[in-house]
């Protein structure tokens, strides 16, 4: 298959993760949040095995760890979208926040 089919293919499973981040934050009952967690980091996990250095996976994946409370977590991925572009606003934005 062509590299333009898996840049697709990354991009649409890094924005049904995010879909599901948001309804991780504001989802009440906790089986729905562990479900909505478990699916979108499956999703970003997938995108990662097709381009690991993908940026929008590493942000978006440091923000599902932050929104678990899984702050360890959050602030490696937000490291690892900052060691591949230094001026990446949201991993800027993001790190912080975790200190």
């Amino acid at each position: 298959m062509s590299s333009l089919f898996f840049h697709f293919l990354c991009h649409l499973l890094n924005c049904s993760a995010f879909i599901l981040s948001l309804h991780l934050s504001k989802a009440k009952d906790n089986d729905k949040k562990e479900e909505y967690f478990r699916t979108a980091d499956i999703y970003y996990s997938k995108a990662e095995k097709i381009d690991a250095s993908n940026e929008v996976n590493l942000v978006g994946k440091g923000f599902l760890y932050f929104a678990r409370g899984d702050y360890k977590r959050a602030k490696e991925q937000f490291t690892l979208a900052r060691d591949q572009n230094e001026c990446n606003i949201p991993a800027i934005l993001g790190k912080p926040k975790l200190r």
